[in-house]
């Protein structure tokens, strides 16, 4: 992608991963002299990339849809984020049980909004982790590991009807 291209419209922004790439010169440190001799450990060899940059010199440099491994499995998800509120700037680590990080994401602001009033503008994810159920932490989370609680059935399917009739035309 050229720096001057709009990026085209994308129906489901919450499944996008954005990759930032820095553009400053030489953030490629395979071929360069003077990375085998960085004792700072900022300098890597072989062609690895440098990670450390600042960002207001990164460049958006791809935009892509990243699919869960297992789409269909119940995981649970820690959410470490930093918002504002009326009273100053709070940390916080919540965890949620969902299908993809999206969904886990959407329910995080849904729930901030609601039992904070925080609005999304002023919530900043920090980072998101699948936690496995032994490290869980949460009360609300932790009721759901229990295989002796079944989920209960809140809407009974109707059952289906014969759909061929006696009178055949």
């Amino acid at each position: 992608m050229e720096s001057g291209e709009r990026l085209e419209a994308v129906d489901n922004w919450k499944d996008v991963f954005v990759v930032a790439a820095a553009a400053a010169v030489g953030w490629w440190s395979g071929g360069d002299e003077d990375a085998e001799h960085d004792d700072d450990g900022g300098g890597c060899a072989d062609g690895v990339p440098l990670l450390r940059f600042k960002k207001t010199t990164g460049e958006i440099v791809s935009v892509k849809l990243i699919k869960e491994k297992r789409p269909l499995r119940v995981k649970n998800f820690g959410i470490w984020l930093r918002y504002d509120s009326r009273s100053g700037t709070h940390n916080m680590y919540r965890e949620y049980r969902d299908l993809n990080v999206s969904d886990a994401v959407t329910q995080c602001y849904r729930d901030m909004g609601a039992r904070h009033r925080a609005r999304a503008h002023s919530i900043q994810i920090i980072k998101v982790e699948p936690v496995h159920s032994s490290v869980c932490r949460r009360p609300l989370v932790k009721q759901m590991h229990d295989s002796k609680n079944p989920v209960p059935i809140t809407f009974a399917a109707a059952s289906q009807k014969p759909t061929m009739s006696i009178f055949r035309k």
